[in-house]
């Protein structure tokens, strides 16, 4: 097991995870262009419900992280067989 010493700070962030957590101004397109076929989105309720087609090709950190950074409160759940993923706005107080 190696320790790594440098007292440089943390590591950089990757311009992946930064993109990730960019404000989207048009988030509805933004989500069509991360799940594609592994998923269905609709509006709801002011948010968004995600059925999950395909579990384990859905990209899951790229949407949760998309949603989260950009003001939504999301529950995850089993319903009738399928993932659904429900966001909803987040305000803070």
């Amino acid at each position: 097991m190696s320790v790594n010493n440098d007292s440089s700070g943390p590591p950089e962030r990757g311009s992946r995870e930064e993109e990730l957590e960019e404000i989207c101004l048009d988030l509805d397109v933004r989500l069509d262009e991360l799940i594609k076929a592994t998923g269905k989105v609709s509006p709801s309720h002011g948010g968004y419900k995600i059925e999950i087609n395909d579990p384990l090709k859905f990209p899951w950190t790229e949407v949760i992280v998309t949603l989260i950074c950009n003001g939504y409160r999301l529950t995850i759940e089993r319903i009738n067989g399928k993932y659904v993923i429900e966001a909803y706005l987040h305000m803070r107080k």
